[in-house]
C-alpha cells in the first residue's frame, strides 16, 4: 500500500468519526457533514490525480475552512449551551487539515 494509500485513510477516518461526533451528540450540522463529505472527495481526487495533488489540495483545504467558519460565524466559536470554547471542533479541523497537507505531500512523492 503507498503512502498516499494510508494518509487518504487517515483523513476519512477523521471525516468519519468527526461525523460520528455529531451523530453521537445528537447535534449533526449539515455544514459540518458537508465539509466532511467534501474533504474526503478532494483527498480521493487527489489519489486519482497526484500531478494536481497542490491545487486540489488548497481548493478542498480553503473550502474546508470557509464552512467550518461559516458554521462559526452562524452559530459562534463557544457552545450557548455550555459557554464553552468549540475546542473539540477546533481540534478536529486542525487534524482534518494536517491529515489533508500529509496526503498531498504523500501523493506528491508517489508521483514522482
Amino acid at each position: 500500500m503507498h503512502a498516499a494509500h494510508r494518509t487518504f485513510a487517515a483523513l476519512l477516518l477523521i471525516q468519519a468519526f468527526d461525523v460520528w461526533v455529531h451523530l453521537a451528540s445528537n447535534m449533526l450540522e449539515p455544514l459540518g457533514v458537508a465539509a466532511n463529505v467534501m474533504l474526503a472527495v478532494g483527498g480521493w481526487m487527489i489519489l486519482s490525480t497526484p500531478a494536481g495533488a497542490n491545487g486540489v489540495g488548497a481548493a478542498n483545504g480553503f473550502a474546508f475552512v470557509v464552512l467550518n467558519g461559516v458554521f462559526i460565524a452562524v452559530h459562534g466559536l463557544t457552545n450557548p449551551a455550555t459557554g464553552n470554547l468549540r475546542l473539540p471542533m477546533l481540534l478536529l479541523v486542525a487534524c482534518s487539515l494536517l491529515a489533508l497537507v500529509v496526503h498531498v505531500r504523500a501523493a506528491q512523492e508517489a508521483e514522482q
